[in-house]
């Protein structure tokens, strides 16, 4: 991550579900998964800037033997974004998280963290 403010400290968490590693042609195991997060200050705000390495894929929806990695990714990435959240002047979260908005991860993440979806909140995507 690139910032034109200075970084005052980095983490990265690493997803405890993250595929098979005998399942080599999806590679989401050799991937490893994880969530990262920035510290910036600008004068006296603290901004919090996460983005996540992008929840397991879905490769099949009809039978999607990694549901139940998402659902456990979703729910360690809704509880690092309320722990690493508390107390700050601005978080932005950004990232691919494989789900659709009705899916049970989202709706995870959006009952538990408050965060809100830049994508079904529009109502209108102008192209230039």
């Amino acid at each position: 991550m690139f910032s034109r403010h200075r970084i005052f400290d980095a983490f990265l968490y690493r997803y405890s579900l993250n595929g098979y590693p005998y399942v080599v042609h999806h590679a989401d195991w050799f991937g490893g998964k994880a969530v990262g997060m920035v510290i910036l200050n600008r004068g006296r705000l603290t901004a919090h800037t996460s983005h996540q390495h992008v929840l397991h894929a879905e490769y099949c929806r009809e039978k999607d033997s990694y549901l139940p990695h998402r659902v456990v990714q979703a729910w360690e990435l809704q509880q690092f974004i309320c722990h690493t959240s508390s107390g700050v002047d601005l978080g932005i979260f950004g990232g691919d998280l494989n789900m659709h908005p009705q899916d049970l991860g989202n709706r995870m993440l959006w009952t538990y963290t408050g965060i809100r979806d830049s994508y079904t909140e529009t109502a209108k995507f102008d192209v230039l």
